[in-house]
């Protein structure tokens, strides 16, 4: 299965989870154009659970000198954060599970990034706002990866 070419950190982590045991255990059934998605940035669609958001809180940078055409290399740092959807605890803890075994330390690329690491540096549980009577409940395990690349502006 094929996606196209990755134009960034978060496109490049949705198609690796795609490509992994990970797109069976969650039901993501997504070809880029037609199935079910289970994968996400930012924010998710209306499924069924279990699904999964990945998000980029946060990133820092370490500038070099420039070179001889004045650009500028850099080293980013900083979080991914993974939040996992499902309908109870179990199975929320077993996905996490799975996604950290498909990301950790997995060889990214995608365009005018020169990859370093991704490792799990935390997870946990956090409450879903939106549980109550006649609400489904939904348990939300965030696992946090810290990433670098090298880059150009």
């Amino acid at each position: 299965m094929s996606f196209g070419g990755k134009s960034n950190l978060v496109d490049a982590v949705l198609q690796e989870l795609r490509l992994s045991a990970c797109a069976d255990i969650f039901g993501d059934t997504w070809d880029g154009s037609d199935g079910v998605q289970k994968f996400a940035a930012d924010y998710a669609p209306a499924v069924e659970p279990p699904w999964l958001v990945v998000m980029e809180p946060g990133e820092t940078y370490e500038y070099m000198s420039p070179d001889e055409g004045f650009h500028r290399p850099f080293i980013a740092e900083g979080v991914l954060q993974v939040s996992i959807f499902a309908e109870d605890r179990q199975q929320a803890r077993e996905l996490g599970d799975a996604v950290a075994r498909a990301l950790n330390d997995v060889p990214l690329d995608w365009v005018g990034a020169q990859w370093r690491y991704l490792r799990l540096a935390s997870a946990g549980f956090q409450p879903v706002g939106s549980t109550g009577p006649g609400v489904p409940t939904l348990f939300n395990r965030v696992l946090s990866f810290s990433y670098a690349y090298q880059g150009v502006l």
